[in-house]
This record gives C-alpha cells, sequence and structure tokens, in this order.
C-alpha cells in the first residue's frame, strides 16, 4: 500500500511490464536493459465513482491496453526469436552430432579394414616363409642324398677290384 500509494479505499492499480526509461549515463545503448514493473495508473475511490466497473473497463481498454500491448508484444516476439534459435541451435548441434557419429563410424571401419589387410598381408608372409623354409628343406634334402650317393660310389668304387676278363659286373641302383 505505501509503495502504490494507496490512501483511500476500494483502491485498483494497473500495473505492467514496460521498457526502462533511457539515461543519458548509459554505457551500452544498444543493448536492451530489462523491463521493469511500472505503475500504469492508480484509481481509488467510491465504488460509484472513479472505481466503478464501466469506468475501469472504459480506461483498460482506451488507455492501458494500447499503452501495454506494443512493448508485450515486442518481449513476445523477442521471446519466440529466442526459442527459434534455440530451436535452430539444437537442431544443428544434433545434425554436428551425427555427421561426426558418421565420421567416426567411417574412420573406425577404415582402420578395421586395413588392420585386416595387416593380418591377412603377415599371414599371406608367415605362410610363404613357411613354404621357403619346406623348400630349402627338400633341397637340403636332395643335396645330402646327391652327396650320399657320391660318397657311396666313391666308396665303393674303390673297394672293386678292377674287371678281370670273364667277371661279371652289379650295378645296384638307390630310388631317388
Amino acid at each position: 500500500a505505501e509503495k502504490l500509494q494507496a490512501t483511500t479505499y476500494p483502491f485498483v492499480a494497473f500495473i505492467a511490464l514496460q521498457p526502462r526509461r533511457n539515461s543519458s549515463s548509459s554505457s551500452r545503448p544498444s543493448s536492451h536493459p530489462p523491463p521493469v514493473l511500472t505503475v500504469l495508473s492508480r484509481h481509488q475511490g467510491t465504488p460509484s465513482g472513479p472505481t466503478s466497473a464501466s469506468t475501469l473497463t472504459n480506461h483498460l481498454t482506451t488507455q492501458v491496453l494500447p499503452r501495454v500491448t506494443p512493448f508485450l508484444a515486442r518481449i513476445h516476439a523477442q521471446n519466440a526469436a529466442r526459442e527459434r534459435d534455440r530451436l535452430l541451435r539444437s537442431e544443428q548441434d544434433a545434425a554436428f552430432r551425427a555427421t561426426a557419429e558418421r565420421d567416426r563410424a567411417r574412420v573406425e571401419s577404415r582402420m578395421a579394414a586395413e588392420r585386416e589387410a595387416a593380418e591377412r598381408a603377415r599371414a599371406q608372409e608367415a605362410e610363404a616363409e613357411l613354404e621357403r623354409q619346406h623348400q630349402l628343406r627338400l633341397e637340403k634334402l636332395k643335396q645330402t642324398r646327391i652327396s650320399w650317393r657320391r660318397f657311396n660310389r666313391r666308396v665303393l668304387a674303390s673297394h672293386l677290384e678292377p674287371l678281370v676278363s670273364g667277371s661279371l659286373r652289379i650295378a645296384i641302383r638307390l630310388p631317388a
């Protein structure tokens, strides 16, 4: 009652959000200061006089609403614009996350394919190495057989007596 300066009852006051008045000492003239709650009009007295229903209705429709509606519409439009911006940012963030997830999946699949290719290459190299070792063993075995035959031929040939006429020569061939 003290802030509204109500001295007589019944008392009716119309209050609404209004833009803050510009002061010359404002350091940021482009920014919109927050609105303040402002007393638009006060009515006090008898119910048949200034506080009657018809007087209040007439005052409300002709003076209060035209004064308040543009500012409230502007605040509503600003809130709607902020909400649209927020929705747009959230959609962009979701699209960015989805793209990042697709990129991550693509990189992981490429890395997995590279790992599989490297594993196949290692397996082929190991198989080739085993084959090479097997071929070396076969070659060594073949050389050993050849050496053994040469050795046996030399040793057996040195023990043979020179052929005499009428003698018989026997040749023994071992399988390779």
